[in-house]
């Protein structure tokens, strides 16, 4: 009953859904696992040298958490409208296809083809919003571990000139907290990625139900 009532083109879509989920648990899970690892090692090495400057790498991280948190509906959202989009137009596709036949003996191929283009526009605007989010979030990103470098900077400078830390320690400090950061970000992508899997999942369980 489940195929019968959905086109070609819509259960393409919903198994073209394994390859995301796949591609998420096979490329990035086990890679992240040791992430978690190495992140308490860095974490741990970063409190040995200064837990003021723990504090404001620790905050850092927790931004951009925040961050990922507050464009995840967003991300959802047009997500799930690429998807449909990208569904309609290659079911548009499909019938032209298999129906080219009578397409050219009534003369409607201009009809035909300007119904493929509206559906292709759809999914562009899809794509573009998709690509505006991932831009707007990247660039609030960035303006968190830069404001993070400069912060950590200034109050390690600060504690070097009282003595409460060395400059060696301080470089050794930044170089920790990039490697602290990356992995910290690389997992918390992750955590967003699996949740941005609802959207293949539930489609999937569709078909198995």
């Amino acid at each position: 009953d489940f195929f019968l009532r959905r086109s070609v083109a819509d259960l393409h879509s919903r198994f073209r859904s394994i390859d995301a989920v796949q591609r998420i648990l096979t490329g990035k899970l086990i890679e992240s696992i040791l992430d978690a690892a190495t992140i308490l090692f860095f974490g741990a090495m970063l409190a040995f040298y200064s837990w003021i400057l723990t504090l404001l790498t620790v905050g850092a991280l927790s931004a951009y958490v925040a961050l990922r948190m507050f464009t995840l509906e967003k991300m959802q959202s047009s997500e799930q409208r690429e998807i449909l989009a990208s569904a309609a137009q290659h079911g548009v596709l499909m019938e032209m296809l298999s129906a080219i036949g009578s397409i050219k003996a009534g003369g409607m191929e201009a009809l035909q083809l300007a119904r493929y283009e509206a559906k292709t526009s759809l999914r562009a605007l899809a794509i573009a919003s998709i690509q505006g989010h991932a831009s707007a979030m990247n660039a609030s990103a960035a303006f968190i571990w830069q404001l993070h470098r400069i912060l950590v900077i200034a109050v390690g400078a600060s504690m070097a000139i009282s003595g409460d830390l060395t400059v060696g320690m301080l470089v050794a400090y930044l170089a920790y907290a990039l490697l602290f950061t990356e992995k910290g970000a690389r997992f918390i992508d992750l955590v967003v990625d699996l949740k941005l899997l609802n959207i293949h999942t539930e489609r999937l369980a569709d078909i198995t139900d």
